[in-house]
């Protein structure tokens, strides 16, 4: 990490040097419908 003194480079420095990562396992997409009285609705209406 170079330090410097841009308080945005350090931040991005930091986080990059943390190497995290998003893994999904088995996601499910999300969806907007909602089941009201027997009947299926999509969001927003």
């Amino acid at each position: 990490m170079q330090l410097t003194s841009n308080s945005d480079k350090i931040t991005r420095d930091y986080f990059d040097s943390l190497l995290i990562e998003t893994r999904y396992l088995d996601a499910v997409l999300p969806t907007t419908e909602m089941t009201l009285f027997g009947e299926t609705f999509r969001t927003p209406l």
